[in-house]
Parts: structure tokens; C-alpha cells; sequence
């Protein structure tokens, strides 16, 4: 009896590490893909300052919007 369960648990520790071999490659292979999809949408520099060329004028500059309220005055001139 004691053999037989031996055995069993011989058996079973191998299948758990071909288990683990198995898991890790499939770690590997999603890491390994996400990496190719994150070096994918990387932009160069130049890349990077196009883009930037091209929306700048599409939007406000950070000063504009963060900056204080600019209050209107209206001057009155009198004629003599």
C-alpha cells in the first residue's frame, strides 16, 4: 500500500512539473507579446514632435487655461 502511494505521488509530481514547463512558456510567450505590441506603438522622437505640430493648434496652451481671469476694462475718453 505504501509503495503504490509512493508511486502515485512519483507520478504526480512529474505532472505537476511538466505543468509548471507548460505555464511558464505560456508566461513567456504573453510577456514576450505584449512587449512586441508596447515596442509597436512606441513613437520616435520626430514622430512625436509631428504630432505635436499638428494638434498644437487644435488646443489651448496649458497658460490659457491654469492662467488667471483676464478682466476686461473699458476706457472712457472725454473730448474737451
Amino acid at each position: 500500500m505504501l509503495l503504490a502511494e509512493i508511486e502515485f505521488l512519483q507520478k504526480r509530481e512529474i505532472e505537476l512539473e511538466n505543468e509548471s514547463v507548460c505555464l511558464r512558456s505560456k508566461v513567456c510567450k504573453s510577456v514576450l507579446s505584449i512587449e512586441r505590441f508596447q515596442h509597436a506603438n512606441m513613437v520616435t522622437g520626430q514622430e512625436l514632435n509631428a504630432i505635436h505640430a499638428l494638434a498644437s493648434p487644435n488646443f489651448f496652451g496649458p497658460a490659457i487655461i491654469e492662467g488667471p481671469l483676464l478682466t476686461l476694462t473699458r476706457t472712457r475718453r472725454y473730448s474737451i
